[in-house]
């Protein structure tokens, strides 16, 4: 059976699930400015996707909690798609975020990684873990933000969140480009390998990411680690 756990290197505790959301106070939305205000809206919203799921994602709702008129909203937020844009834009944020931070702990605490040098790092699977591993317990710990996340209509030409999703990707993108460098990869195919591998990759992580939120990992056999292994390899074999 496919575990979502993971043991942290002796001496460190793995890092705290970021904070989405909160609920402001009255005195805290008469204080604040056009932005603090607009990040307040983002993160209510964002507390109650998260504790009563999408069916209170209204705009109606969120003025409530705020204590102000829908209307208010308005003139911070375009509407209720501008809010679940908004927020999907924040949770891609804090994945990169997330995702990178676990990446450079895990290498830092790993025999495995910790002292090689960069231009070896890409040999090196364990390097990959981290940020993978908290791909996949953000994806659960977060479920309805994930969802939401790739659920939400986008437009074919929006550029804007074209960029924001490849932002949030940029940790995962890095470590293809790295094991392809470790190979000699260089130039044109080394770019173009890059984006096909992790594009390959994420495809992977987000069906793993999917069977965890559903509990349905069970129809895995291994440790989540056993799987992350054997996807990269299948994804990026070591060559040599």
């Amino acid at each position: 059976m496919a575990q979502i756990t993971h043991h942290p290197a002796p001496g460190n505790e793995p890092a705290p699930p970021p904070v989405l959301g909160m609920i402001p106070s009255p005195e805290d939305w008469k204080d604040a400015d056009r932005d603090q205000r607009r990040a307040m809206i983002i993160g209510l919203a964002m507390h109650l996707l998260r504790e009563e799921g999408p069916d209170a994602l209204t705009m109606r709702r969120v003025a409530r909690e705020l204590g102000v008129g829908a209307m208010t909203l308005y003139t911070y937020i375009d509407g209720q798609p501008g809010l679940q844009r908004a927020m999907v834009a924040k949770g891609f944020e804090i994945i990169h975020e997330t995702c990178s931070a676990a990446c450079h702990a895990h290498r830092e605490q790993s025999p495995a990684t910790r002292d090689l040098p960069d231009s070896d790092i890409g040999r090196c699977p364990e390097h990959w873990f981290g940020g993978a591993r908290a791909y996949v317990q953000f994806a659960v710990e977060h479920p309805n933000l994930y969802r939401l996340m790739f659920d939400t209509p986008v437009e074919a030409d929006d550029d804007r969140f074209d960029a924001i999703m490849h932002g949030g990707f940029q940790c995962l993108h890095g470590v293809v480009r790295e094991r392809l460098q470790a190979h000699g990869l260089t130039g044109d195919r080394l770019e173009t390998e890059t984006r096909q591998l992790a594009g390959r990759y994420w495809i992977a992580l987000h069906g793993l990411a999917t069977l965890a939120i559903a509990g349905r990992m069970q129809i895995l056999h291994g440790t989540l680690d056993d799987i992350l292994l054997h996807l990269l390899e299948a994804v990026a074999p070591t060559k040599g």
